[in-house]
């Protein structure tokens, strides 16, 4: 499954992985560094380099192979 998150209107800048890790259901690290290393998740359409990457309000994210759907906050 294909999830696409929009980082909300009025967010600083935010670590890639803290971001994912306050979807609902949060995403454990372990789970998050798989995908990273699989190139499953992306910003922007590019993907991700580190989960320590900063992202911003208005960028989408986009995670491939969850077996579930994050809800943003």
């Amino acid at each position: 499954m294909r999830v696409t998150l929009i980082v909300p209107q009025g967010t600083t800048e935010i670590r890639l992985d803290r971001f994912l890790n306050h979807a609902e259901p949060p995403l454990p690290f372990k789970v998050l560094f798989k995908l990273l290393r699989k190139g499953k998740i992306k910003v922007d359409g590019r993907p991700a380099a580190d989960l320590k990457e900063r992202i911003r309000a208005g960028q989408t994210v986009e995670v491939e192979g969850l077996s579930r759907k994050p809800r943003a906050d």
